[in-house]
């Protein structure tokens, strides 16, 4: 989902504001801005990735007790207005084809449940009423893709043999789900408006 159907980077900007403003509000004399907070998380996962980003910022500022727990906690509850985000333009388009041709559609996501729940009810984009979730951490880390057990349950879903789906992702857990499940695999920057949608 993550920078598939939208740039995550917009989830993340406001998540880390929301860690600046909760670690500002904890600290009584804080030295520091929520801004400066937010600006040092977006540089450094822009630099890094995800690792290590809590314990940079506990080494870069004097967090006191907001620990681990606190961050993690922000990262998944940001306060989000229903439909606030932007999807990506060629995937509101490729949903507004598909829901107009009637087919099904799925959203297959790994990660935190509460997280991702509030991103996609975070998300604006159409027909969201007729896309299906699965949340492949509910039943834990091992069911997460490249685990094809998701789109297999999707297949079933379908009562497809897998020939007429197509798993359209930007990772490589992504490419490697669909491989396990004998399905399509298009990458969304790959992605060309073809008739067979």
């Amino acid at each position: 989902m993550d920078d598939t159907i939208y740039d995550e980077i917009l989830y993340l900007k406001q998540a880390y504001r929301y860690i600046g403003e909760r670690l500002c509000h904890s600290i009584s004399d804080c030295k520091f801005t929520p801004n400066d907070v937010s600006s040092f998380l977006s540089l450094e996962f822009e630099k890094d990735g995800r690792s290590r980003l809590y314990e940079k910022l506990a080494n870069k500022y004097s967090i006191g007790n907001f620990s681990l727990d606190d961050f993690l906690d922000c990262m998944r509850t940001v306060p989000l207005k229903d439909g606030s985000m932007k999807i990506r333009l060629e995937m509101q388009s490729l949903i507004n084809e598909l829901a107009k041709k009637k087919k099904m559609m799925f959203i297959l996501t790994n990660g935190n449940i509460d997280q991702q729940k509030n991103k996609i009810n975070s998300l604006d984009f159409p027909h969201k009423d007729k896309i299906e979730v699965y949340y492949a951490s509910c039943m834990g880390l091992d069911f997460q893709k490249p685990n094809p057990y998701f789109i297999n349950k999707i297949k079933e879903a379908c009562s497809s043999n897998g020939s007429d789906i197509i798993f359209i992702g930007d990772s490589e857990a992504d490419r490697k789900a669909a491989l396990n499940s004998d399905v399509e695999f298009i990458n969304v920057r790959d992605l060309e408006f073809q008739s067979k949608y």
